[in-house]
């Protein structure tokens, strides 16, 4: 059972639970004001949800962005392959997903495409998801449209791609 810190600032619970009740704690991105209309630029919505700490889901459809950025370690899932991918934002020049620091990334059933055929490409050409230093895990997940690694790695202490691909 579990009682304590819910994850999200200032809110504690007194009621005990079991760990697979707390696991099922999640937010939507669409909580977070994204529109997943491949239109709208939806990088606020996804930062905010990061910050709660919990695993976020994403809808079906694409979602804009202009790069994520995840400080701490994230969760973002989708119910079934292929039906939410998260798209590079016309002109960004950056990479789609990309950590800083010892942290995890973890990604189910999420679709990463790099659109570069959009992007004003420089010597330093962006990655699908970059994740220099700690952990990557994807499952049945998928990388396209990029120009350079559709997924890159540096010193990372554990990966798993398990039914992902990368076009």
């Amino acid at each position: 059972t579990y009682r304590g810190n819910s994850g999200i600032s200032g809110v504690t619970s007194s009621t005990y639970r079991t760990a697979l009740a707390k696991l099922a704690d999640t937010v939507s991105v669409k909580d977070f004001g994204a529109a997943i209309d491949g239109v709208t630029d939806d990088t606020a919505a996804w930062q905010a949800a990061a910050a709660t700490g919990l695993p976020i889901k994403m809808p079906s459809g694409t979602s804009i962005v202009s790069g994520l950025v995840f400080t701490s370690s994230v969760c973002i899932f989708a119910d079934s392959s292929f039906s939410s991918t998260i798209k590079l934002k016309n002109g960004s020049n950056t990479h789609v997903i990309k950590s800083t620091g010892d942290i995890t990334i973890s990604l189910f059933n999420v679709g990463i495409d790099g659109n570069y055929l959009n992007q004003t490409l420089t010597p330093n050409y962006p990655c699908g998801v970059l994740v220099p230093i700690g952990r990557l895990i994807m499952e049945n997940c998928y990388v396209t449209n990029v120009l350079n690694h559709a997924i890159h790695t540096g010193n990372t202490d554990y990966d798993y791609a398990a039914g992902s691909y990368a076009h």
